[in-house]
């Protein structure tokens, strides 16, 4: 006689520590979630929302995201909890065809980066939406980092004047560039590539002694083996962003370029080479920015 109860598998893999499948749902873990931990969010992914401890920290139509303190087992850890929804009916459509939810390749690729030495916030646990659900949303859990701040809000408490004429701002400025140029540089010379290196997506530990990158929405971030023009267009995104603040000068851009160089020996190309060719890649993208618009 068939059994009416929930189906539920545990199995080993050679690059994730456990799979559990909990009827319609299948959840990924790390090594860090127990087995109890991550079945307990498989019967009901929405429990850490409800808990009085969970501070909404981002919301939008398409994402939320909360902050608190989980227990994953032997540990309780600060962890960000996010919950992703297919924003239109065209993304609803596409995700029926593709191979793998773009949730699970964000946390298998995150693993893959922190195994190459590419700092990213550890992906703990996701549950994708069921293979031919159109309106189930993805959830992910994640390590968080209280003391980053995106590039963005970092270059905000500055002005122009505090940059200009304090040496210690300017040494700190110039640690974050080169600290930045250096884990982008690795990140493509280990064949990874990012389709969306915005200021946003990168996350700056400036409490620590030494300022410390780490990047962030891998959703669209590839493993395959990258080459000269790809690299090239990822950093065009940044550069874009470095170029609409006056706070990161024209010496500060070229000392970035030849610190990437150094992290990248891969990119057979000189510091001036790299600066036309950017200059051009910038240009189109913002005359595709402006024709969208």
């Amino acid at each position: 006689m068939a059994s009416n109860c929930p189906r539920t598998e545990l199995k080993m893999t050679s690059n994730l520590p456990h799979v559990q499948i909990l009827g319609r749902r299948t959840g990924w873990a790390s090594s860090r979630v127990s087995a109890s931990a991550l079945h307990e969010l498989l019967h009901d992914p929405e429990v850490l929302f409800k808990r009085s401890e969970a501070k909404v920290f981002k919301q939008s139509l398409s994402a939320l995201l909360v902050v608190l303190p989980v227990n994953l087992g032997e540990t309780v850890t600060i962890c960000g909890y996010k919950k992703v929804f297919r924003k239109n009916w065209l993304k609803r459509c596409t995700s029926l065809v593709r191979l793998q939810d773009r949730s699970r390749h964000s946390f298998e690729l995150g693993h893959q980066f922190l195994d190459a030495g590419i700092p990213t916030p550890e992906p703990l646990w996701v549950i994708p939406p069921a293979r031919w659900s159109w309106n189930d949303p993805a959830y992910l859990g994640f390590e968080w980092l209280p003391d980053c701040r995106d590039l963005n809000v970092q270059l905000a408490s500055l002005t122009l004047e505090i940059v200009q004429t304090d040496p210690h701002v300017r040494k700190q400025v110039w640690s974050v560039t080169r600290e930045l140029a250096t884990v982008l540089g690795r990140m493509h010379k280990a064949g990874f590539c990012h389709r969306d290196l915005k200021f946003s997506n990168l996350l700056i530990d400036g409490v620590a002694e030494k300022p410390r990158v780490f990047i962030i929405d891998l959703d669209g971030a590839t493993a395959s083996t990258g080459n000269v023009d790809r690299w090239l267009w990822n950093l065009s995104r940044v550069a874009r962003d470095a170029l609409q603040t006056r706070l990161i000068s024209r010496s500060t851009r070229c000392r970035f370029l030849r610190a990437y160089l150094t992290a990248n020996p891969e990119l057979s190309l000189t510091w001036k080479d790299v600066w036309r060719r950017l200059t051009v890649m910038v240009d189109k993208r913002n005359r595709r920015r402006r024709k969208a618009n």
